[in-house]
Parts: structure tokens; sequence; C-alpha cells
């Protein structure tokens, strides 16, 4: 019976597949025989990863699950996350330790941001060309410009300057339009700034039509002015040969105050039915005892704002003055006499229009805004 028995034993395997047999022979060796033909993407690699660090499972068990040898999933785990970057091509010319210092060197003061960008490298030790330098610096959004021209600020005037910034920054545009701001300024004939561009050849240089006329000596006219909300004040042109050369107390308050400012704020404040305020810089002719005393006796100093020094950038009339110097420079042609450029005051003073007046004092919410962003100090206005 054993015989039989084995003779059928050998029977049924001669009647087995040879397929089949080798495969049961390599299971027995390797419990996953394809998972070295498959394909380990960078999803299974996070499946993988992600077992082992949230899920704590250990090596065996992760490799039963995807069917990979343990030896495998080991490998896969102890891999970075991200596959480190391969750089090629030359080494950079500045390290990252390099770039840190230029930036922090170059802005750690006044004076060192007015030096050469070869000069900062070379204080650093840092041997690169100046070429290299201004490229880096440009990606950071660092250029060379002309400095800005504005009035000193001490320590007091700033203080005063977010006073005022404090005190009125809740301050509405109609707020703002209760306030007439006043002013004086100077047109000098050919002594406007900027840039003339003419179109000429290499030969035309000194032609006549090619030149700005400068004068030796520039004849000023002053004038002072005034808004409030959207409308003009009046303009009044400084009459030096009858009024004197310059302005003081005095002829200030003869000339300006009485018989113009004081005029138009009575008239605004019986149309509004309401007070109206005043505004002055703090020019001696403004700040004197003789106009303090006429200012009280006509009822108008307590309507005076208590106005911060060197704060061109809060009065909207600056503005005007600005737009009308402007426009004049830009006649064609330009004014070369003081009957020329008083006409044109007069008439490029007409010409503001009482939307431009609205933009400019309803632009105070935002300067007062910028001072106390500033702590006080300078302004983009």
């Amino acid at each position: 019976m054993s015989s039989s028995t084995a003779s059928t034993v050998t029977r049924s395997e001669a009647l087995r597949p040879a397929s089949q047999s080798a495969y049961h022979t390599t299971e027995s060796l390797n419990p996953f025989p394809n998972s070295l033909r498959r394909e380990i993407t960078l999803s299974l690699q996070s499946k993988i990863r992600s077992l082992r660090t949230f899920a704590m499972w250990p090596f065996r068990r992760i490799s039963q699950a995807v069917q990979l040898p343990v030896s495998t999933v080991f490998s896969i785990c102890a891999q970075p996350n991200t596959p480190p970057e391969h750089h090629t091509g030359r080494p950079p010319c500045l390290s990252s330790q390099d770039k840190i210092q230029l930036i922090a060197h170059a802005i750690a003061s006044q004076e060192n941001r007015r030096k050469p960008l070869s000069i900062i490298a070379e204080e650093l030790g840092i041997k690169v060309n100046e070429r290299t330098l201004r490229r880096f610096f440009t990606s950071k959004n660092y250029h060379r410009r002309i400095a800005r021209a504005k009035p000193f600020l001490s320590v007091k005037n700033k203080t005063a300057r977010l006073h005022f910034a404090d005190t009125y920054h809740d301050w509405t545009v109609p707020d703002w339009s209760k306030v007439i701001w006043t002013d004086e300024c100077a047109f000098n004939v050919g002594g406007f700034s900027g840039n003339t561009w003419v179109i000429r050849t290499p030969a035309e240089e000194f032609a006549e039509d090619c030149l700005v006329p400068k004068f030796r000596k520039l004849q000023t006219i002053m004038v002072w002015g005034c808004i409030t909300g959207n409308r003009k004040g009046p303009l009044v042109i400084w009459n030096k040969a009858e009024w004197g050369k310059t302005i003081n107390s005095s002829n200030y308050c003869e000339y300006i105050v009485i018989p113009h400012l004081h005029p138009f704020w009575l008239r605004l404040c019986e149309e509004r039915d309401d007070y109206v305020y005043l505004q002055q810089d703090n020019a001696s002719p403004h700040k004197a005892k003789y106009t303090t005393t006429v200012l009280k006796n006509l009822n108008m100093l307590g309507y005076f704002f208590t106005w911060p020094p060197t704060s061109r950038d809060l009065n909207p009339i600056e503005q005007v003055w600005r737009i009308m110097k402007d426009r004049i420079h830009r006649r064609s042609p330009r004014p070369t006499t003081n009957q020329q450029l008083l006409r044109a005051i007069q008439e490029e003073c007409d010409a503001i229009t009482s939307e431009e007046i609205a933009s400019m004092t309803g632009s105070l919410p935002l300067w007062v805004l910028a001072v106390q962003e500033a702590s006080g100090g300078h302004t983009k206005y």
C-alpha cells in the first residue's frame, strides 16, 4: 500500500505544471515575489513614511501591508523626505553669509548708505566686482538714488508734528474743509527747477533755440494766497515798491490780514453759519507780538491752529504752489520779464479748479496718518 501511495504522489507531482512548481519554489524563498519589479512611486514612499512616523507601525507590519521587503521599507524610512538638490555649474560669487553682511552693513547708518557699493564690500573683506554687487543689491530692491532734499527735523520738531497728528487723527474731510490754509510763495523769473529736454544734433548744443535762459540776478515776485474746502481765496501780489521789499509783521497785517484774510474769513463764517479755523506757518511775521495783537483785536486769534514747525507736507496750499510753478515752467515760451511772470501767475492761479482744491484738502487724513506712522518724521507728501 505504501508503494501504491508513493506511486500516486509521484504521479500527481508529475501531473503538476512545471510553472506552478517553480512558483512554489520561488515563493518559499521570497514572500513578495513581484516586489523586486514593482515601481516604488513617491506616493508609495510617502505612505510608508506616514505609517512609520504617524501610525508608529513596525517595519514588518508595513512590509506586509505594502508587499515590499523589510529592508526596502527600512531604506525608504531612512531617506530624507526631500531629495537633496544637486547644483551644477560655477559656485556663486557671494555666499549666503556674504549677502546678509552686505545688506546689513550698507544700511547700518546714514554714512554707510552714502558709500559706494565697492567700499561697502571692501570694508567687509569681500572680494567681488562692482557689477556683481549692483546685480545683487538690485535683486534685493536696493538701488543707489539721488537723496531727496527735505528740511531738517530736530527731535523737538518731530515731537510737535506727532502731537499735531495725534490730536487731529480722527478729523474727517468735512472737518478739514472748515480750515482756511494760508501761505506765501516766491516766484522767480527763470528760476524754476527741473530739466528741459530739447531735440537737437550734437552740433546744435549751443544753438539759441536749444538753450535755457539763465539770469544773473533773479527777479522775485512774492505772493500770498489761501484756500479752503474746494474754493480759492484771494491771491495777493506783493508790491515791493509800495509795501516794502520784505514782509514783516506790520505790512503783513496792513496789506494782507486786514484787507484780505479777515474779510474772507468773516464771509465764510456767515455763509456756513459756523466757525472756520485758520492756519498759518511759524514765519516771524506771523508769530510777532504785533501780529498777535492785531489778530486778537479782530477776534481771529482763537481760531488759529497751533501749527507744528517744518510741516509743509501738511499744508495743502503747498500743492497749489507746486502745480502753478510746474505749469509756468512748462509754458512755451517761458516768462522772461516781471510782467510776463505776473501775468502767468495770475492765469495759472485762475486755472486751478475747485476739483483740484478739493483733492488737496481731502488728502489731509492721509497726510496726518503718514506723520503718525513716521513718528513725526518726514513723509512722501
